[in-house]
């Protein structure tokens, strides 16, 4: 399929890009086209950089999703020789 990644399964990665976080969301802006900023709906505190809590949770994930790989990869059972050495 155009725009995946080929390969075997244990080589993708599956990364979900997040339009909301917790009472955060992106919003593009209406007077700069492009940009994007975030909005708190409790706070109503608008800024430019991604939150915090925000950014925390986007590392967690990409560093769980590492570990997962790795420990397929680590699990795969490795080719066997056929004793012709």
């Amino acid at each position: 399929m155009a725009g995946q990644p080929s390969g075997s399964g244990s080589e993708s990665i599956q990364i979900v890009k997040l339009h909301a976080f917790g009472n955060w969301r992106e919003v593009q802006s209406r007077t700069m086209p492009g940009q994007i900023y975030y909005y708190n709906r409790l706070t109503e505190i608008s800024t430019w950089d991604k939150p915090q809590e925000w950014l925390d949770y986007e590392a967690r994930q990409a560093r769980l999703e590492r570990e997962r790989r790795d420990t397929t990869l680590l699990s795969e059972p490795e080719q066997q020789s056929d004793g012709n050495e």
